[in-house]
């Protein structure tokens, strides 16, 4: 096992449903925590959820991001709970079918797409483009003006997001503030400190984690703006974590 799940194979245990205060991470902007209704969770859910993250976000791909998921685990499972209240099904991960609940790394195409648009409306594609038909994260800035990286859009019944921080696997970065709208309440806009890295000449994949995990519940309108402090391509992509039924899960 990784990282990830050696620092949070003490969790793996039963949790009932229960009603509980999260304050450790971003539910609704400007509250510093919210009150939410968690759905029990048993060991074998808990050990399904960890054991995928730990190969999605393993420490020998990047350290920075593996640390990041390890340390916010409990906000990630949480979500999941919150999920799990809805749908009333358990999670399975790899073994999950039909309404059985999964994860997944968040990809252009989810953007606009049945999970985070089911209503279908139009133009909620990736920076306003066809609705789940934007397919690459490459994009072109230019400086000083602001993108709507996630257009507004109501999250599925049945799904939940984890934004936890942003990679631009590209020499130059050039995002460098995102804003995230959550129910109509934007937070203040969050730094990207992509420059700031380990190595200086050789090239290093640069992740900016937030400050604190923003979490997009069931039903909860969303919308993420980007800004470029220079002109020129970026290929800005957010570590995001999507919950939800194994079957809206498509192969996109």
């Amino acid at each position: 096992m990784g990282l990830i799940f050696k620092e949070n194979k003490t969790l793996i245990r039963d949790y009932p449903g229960e009603t509980k205060e999260i304050s450790g991470a971003v539910l609704e902007a400007g509250k510093k925590a919210v009150q939410v209704k968690l759905a029990p969770f048993d060991k074998f859910e808990v050990e399904a959820l960890l054991r995928k993250l730990d190969v999605m976000y393993s420490s020998y791909t990047n350290l920075a991001i593996s640390v990041t998921v390890a340390e916010e685990f409990k906000n990630i499972l949480f979500a999941a709970r919150m999920v799990k209240e809805e749908t009333k099904n358990s999670f399975g991960g790899i073994h999950g079918t039909g309404a059985e609940l999964d994860v997944v790394q968040l990809v252009p195409a989810h953007v606009g797409g049945s999970i985070l648009n089911p209503a279908g409306t139009a133009s909620k594609g990736l920076y306003g483009g066809t609705s789940a038909g934007v397919t690459t994260w490459l994009k072109t800035f230019t400086a000083a003006t602001s993108d709507d990286l996630v257009p507004s859009q109501v999250m599925s019944q049945w799904a939940g997001l984890v934004y936890l921080g942003f990679i631009d696997p590209i020499e130059v970065p050039k995002v460098h503030l995102a804003k995230f709208t959550l129910s109509g309440v934007p937070t203040p806009p969050q730094p990207l400190n992509f420059r700031v890295r380990e190595d200086l000449y050789n090239y290093k994949l640069p992740f900016a984690r937030l400050e604190k995990p923003i979490l997009v519940g069931p039903k909860k309108t969303q919308a993420v703006d980007v800004i470029g402090g220079i002109t020129g391509d970026s290929k800005l992509e957010p570590i995001a974590i999507v919950i939800a039924k194994s079957e809206d899960i498509a192969m996109v």
